[in-house]
């Protein structure tokens, strides 16, 4: 349902319907993969041009003491948007 307001500069010009896909995978040695993946199909696509994108990260989870201390997990991202 559009919630945006033309007058508060809100919203766009077009109801816009998405699907996505997301995929995540564990790698040995505490590190990951995801992916994400989707379209934007607009109503009025001569008002909005349909989008594709594309997030990946990868990372890996840090243990200190002994593995019963802080984790911390540092990650790479990447990022594709194509309109």
């Amino acid at each position: 349902m559009p919630t945006g307001d033309s007058a508060k500069g809100t919203g766009g010009a077009s109801t816009i319907f998405e699907t996505f896909a997301a995929y995540g995978q564990i790698l040995p040695s505490d590190s990951f993969f995801q992916l994400q993946t989707g379209i934007e199909l607009p109503v009025h696509p001569d008002k909005v041009p349909r989008a594709y994108y594309l997030r990946t990260a990868l990372g890996k989870t840090f243990s200190g003491g002994g593995g019963l201390g802080r984790r911390w997990t540092p990650m790479t991202e990447f990022i594709a948007d194509r309109t």
